[in-house]
């Protein structure tokens, strides 16, 4: 089952225009939200980069703040309630004649589904490390955290904003700066941040390993922080 645009509906029957500009012009948002035990991890923070894409594209979405109890009902249908589970939900500006121009006056469509989302216990830009391909990228030297700032290159985190709120509550320094790729030699651990990444170590780079070659024990403090965190509802 799957929803969209108001109703809940089996997937095989889902029908979108062809006219949509989401097909058209992949003039739409997305947002991915974990379930850990049936609760939504960082709703708020998800809601708020849901309503913050919606603005920045223009889109005029009011039933943001009503999403939620029909994600609830979504993993219910789909028998995954209670479970970790993901939900994917795809907001496109709407259905209208093929035009350049943002269409004024059109329903957006509203399309979510969700999927079994089990817990697992890159890219180079200018030669600088940003980040993963759906994921944020941080390394560990000397017992600091070095990842890229937030900016125009990088989509802003959620789960690397719970990791800094690990660090800062663990007195672990983070710099804010970019890494040159010449430079990930030298560190001494590295992991992987994201909503499905959760926080996994990487071991391995260009079959060269990274430190020992083990996750490292800042990175496994910040993995078993994070997931006591996912245990707490929002």
């Amino acid at each position: 089952m799957i929803y969209l645009n108001g109703e809940f509906i089996p997937k095989n029957e889902a029908v979108i225009s062809p006219e949509d500009r989401g097909f058209n012009f992949a003039d739409g948002i997305y947002e991915v939200i974990k379930y850990y035990g049936g609760k939504p991890f960082r709703y708020a923070d998800h809601l708020d980069r849901l309503k913050r894409s919606l603005h920045e594209v223009q889109i005029n979405f009011e039933g943001c703040d009503e999403l939620e109890p029909v994600f609830q009902e979504l993993l219910e249908k789909n028998g995954l309630a209670g479970q970790e589970a993901g939900v994917y939900l795809q907001i496109s500006r709407g259905s209208q004649t093929r035009i350049h121009r943002f269409p004024e006056g059109i329903e957006p469509t509203v399309y979510a589904t969700v999927f079994p989302f089990a817990s697992k216990w890159d890219q180079l830009r200018n030669g600088m490390v940003t980040e993963g391909s759906h994921s944020s990228f941080l390394a560990v030297k000397n017992a600091m955290v070095h990842t890229h700032p937030d900016s125009n290159l990088i989509l802003p985190g959620i789960t690397k904003k719970v990791v800094f709120e690990i660090c800062q509550a663990n007195n672990i320094r983070v710099i804010e700066k970019g890494i040159p790729a010449t430079e990930l030699a030298g560190m001494d651990e590295m992991m992987i941040v994201g909503t499905g990444s959760e926080v996994t170590p990487v071991v391995q780079i260009d079959e060269k390993p990274v430190g020992n070659g083990q996750p490292g024990s800042l990175t496994r403090l910040i993995q078993d922080k994070f997931f006591e965190r996912t245990r707490i509802t929002k």
